[in-house]
């Protein structure tokens, strides 16, 4: 499928190569090509503007962290009706802030299917998501069934083992989910990561 990826850091880096590796098609959006040269010519993306990206992408992955989100957001343009996959963790919460990041997104793009997924990952576990008899696992909420089904399958072809955990209102407990990852990475490293075990 076509994927829009706003941002090229590490997360947007590391999912753009699973991907790409996967046949699906990439663009990324980029205000400044010439640092990302060398994720383009590895993953064979396309880039263009946040605006073309978001246009291009039938799932679209905000890979920008929460600061820098209510400047991209209306960059996009018309998201009605995309897919947004929203990967931030917001840590301090202003006045007149909902509950997650993910609600305030959706807040601002009216009509976008916003899906929460990959906030618990490090991009060095997503690198090597193997962990022998496990992989590292992401925990995917949203309210439209159907864009969560999309993005559980993506985070599958990205090698992970991906988990519904149900509707938008998980969203602040997933992102408190990350707040815990990051005492736990402080002790046992960046490549630990969370795994649902289940019979």
């Amino acid at each position: 499928m076509k994927i829009g990826i706003i941002g090229a850091g590490h997360m947007g880096s590391v999912l753009g190569k699973s991907w790409a590796a996967r046949g699906h098609q990439i663009m990324y959006g980029l205000r400044n090509v010439e640092k990302y040269q060398a994720i383009l010519q590895e993953t064979g993306a396309q880039h263009g503007t946040l605006e073309q990206a978001a246009a291009y992408g039938e799932a679209v992955l905000l890979a920008v962290g929460w600061p820098a989100m209510r400047e991209v957001i209306p960059a996009l343009g018309y998201v009605q009706g995309k897919i947004l996959v929203d990967l931030s963790n917001r840590f301090q919460a202003s006045p007149g802030d909902g509950p997650s990041a993910m609600e305030d997104i959706a807040r601002m793009a009216p009509g976008a299917h916003v899906v929460k997924a990959f906030n618990t990952v490090s991009d060095d576990a997503l690198a090597n998501p193997d962990f022998g008899k496990a992989r590292a696992t992401t925990f995917v909420c949203g309210d439209d069934e159907n864009a969560k089904r999309t993005v559980i399958s993506l985070a599958w072809d990205a090698g992970l083992d991906a988990v519904d955990a149900g509707a938008m209102s998980s969203a602040a407990m997933l992102e408190g989910l990350a707040k815990l990852w990051l005492v736990l990475a402080g002790r046992y490293g960046r490549e630990s990561s969370f795994t649902l075990l289940r019979r």
